[in-house]
């Protein structure tokens, strides 16, 4: 796993435990994809499991932010 999206996955998993969001770690997550938008900046999207048998949600985290549905 290259450093970025190690830094990247780091940095979804600080978001999600905060208590406004899922409020704890995933019980798992894995890195998809990567892409470059419009203003260049780089975008890496992770899917994750809330719990073990949970449905995979997306996630994107970016310098922009970090957003999931």
């Amino acid at each position: 796993m290259s450093e970025k999206i190690r830094e990247a996955r780091e940095k979804l998993e600080d978001w999600l435990a905060h208590p406004n969001e899922l409020g704890k770690k995933p019980k798992k997550i894995e890195y998809t994809n990567y892409f470059m938008d419009e203003e260049g900046i780089e975008c890496y999207i992770f899917r994750f499991k809330e719990t073990l048998f949970g449905k995979w949600i997306l996630a994107i985290v970016s310098d922009s932010g970090t957003f999931s549905e």
